[in-house]
């Protein structure tokens, strides 16, 4: 669901059986927020730029309740203007030992990282999107 008062895409979903396919267009890798950590999750080895390619690779996963499917667009690291990896250091310490009671409080809390750390403008260029599992 959108949050309607922020000028930013943020996004968070549920799933009801926690089953969840997700096919890979960007740089920056999938991750799975449990216990207090954020995981980087396994990258595709082709990077689709077409929706409509022949063989698409679709990553499967099934999230446990407690857990957190976050995507996070490449142009949040672009606008920031560091590499995918160093962005992908610095968000984990970030949220690292943070306990999240839903999905909707992890992405305000990584809204509130981006703008607290990188400013406003990196905000609103920013897109993120977090999906957890129906209790």
């Amino acid at each position: 669901m959108p949050i309607p008062f922020l000028n930013l895409s943020l996004f968070y979903l549920k799933t009801k059986t926690g089953e969840l396919g997700y096919i890979h267009f960007q740089e920056l890798p999938a991750f799975v927020y449990k216990n207090n950590e954020f995981i980087v999750l396994e990258k595709n080895k082709a990077r689709y730029f077409d929706y409509k390619a022949v063989d698409l690779e679709i990553h499967k996963t099934v999230l446990k309740t407690g857990e957190y499917w976050v995507l996070i667009s490449d142009r949040t690291h672009s606008a920031i203007g560091i590499s995918a990896s160093e962005f992908i250091k610095q968000f984990q310490n970030v949220l690292a030992g943070k306990n999240f009671q839903n999905s909707r409080d992890l992405i305000l809390d990584c809204g509130r990282t981006l703008e607290q750390k990188y400013g406003k403008k990196v905000l609103e260029t920013s897109a993120l999107l977090a999906i957890t599992r129906k209790n």
